[in-house]
């Protein structure tokens, strides 16, 4: 049986106490990491005309048909950036000559 040595304990707390203040730090960055990410982006009717290329005559069919949704923020309809990505992912034709 191996015999204790007094020296190896106390290096052995304090490599412990260092990894568990490294791993708030890794839970801290990756907290703040998270929160930036899931920051949501608005846009007015005209960004998101000029992000889709369309009219805005377009976009309210879309929105009033329910194919693009959107907030009010007031009296001004606004709209989330990944809900257009989303909606252009979705109408995208690889090869639209193919379907004429």
């Amino acid at each position: 049986m191996r015999q204790k040595n007094h020296s190896e304990g106390p290096d052995m707390e304090a490599l412990m106490e260092r990894l568990v203040r490294l791993e708030r730090k890794v839970r801290d960055l990756t907290k703040d990491k998270s929160t930036t990410e899931k920051e949501i982006k608005f846009l007015d009717i005209s960004r998101a005309c000029a992000y889709l290329g369309i009219s805005r005559t377009s976009l309210y069919t879309l929105m009033r048909t329910g194919a693009l949704p959107y907030t009010m923020v007031g009296k001004q309809r606004r709209l989330i950036m990944t809900d257009l990505t989303r909606y252009l992912e979705s109408n995208y034709l690889a090869n639209p000559d193919e379907n004429y």
